[in-house]
């Protein structure tokens, strides 16, 4: 079986054996394995043991391998898309936080324009003025 793309799962599991005296390694669904204030679990019991998981693993390994060389074509766009999916989140995280950024510098203009003119009617001190504009430009900077 030849897969059209590869994928990424990402799980949140603990390793665990459950039974001491018959000790088989696995994994269970750390939701479960956590408990909110009353004590009550986030999610049911649910497990995967580990050699199921190896195999599972392993089978995907093959699968990804097996694609890379039979059509190194088809892998090769599947690397690029799913590159260009991360970089396109990524690009759009950055700039929604230069956008943020730019904002905060526009507001700190027209603060430090405040504090500057309420320093010229002597509504403050030379040193609380000071003061502020060392912070607002520091922030700003």
């Amino acid at each position: 079986m030849t897969p059209n793309c590869f994928f990424v799962i990402r799980v949140a599991i603990t390793y665990a054996i459950a039974n001491r005296k018959n000790p088989i390694p696995s994994f269970i669904c750390s939701r479960y394995r956590s408990t909110n204030v009353l004590n009550e679990r986030k999610c049911t019991r649910h497990s995967i043991r580990a050699d199921v998981l190896e195999q599972i693993v392993l089978l995907k390994i093959q699968e990804t391998v097996g694609f890379a060389l039979t059509d190194e074509d088809g892998f090769s766009e599947c690397v690029y898309k799913n590159t260009n999916i991360d970089t396109e989140k990524t690009i759009k995280t950055k700039t929604s936080e230069h956008g943020r950024a730019q904002r905060r510098i526009a507001e700190l203009d027209t603060i430090i324009n405040r504090i500057y003119e309420d320093h010229v009617l002597g509504k403050l001190t030379d040193e609380r003025f000071a003061k502020m504009l060392s912070s607002y430009e520091a922030e700003q900077s």
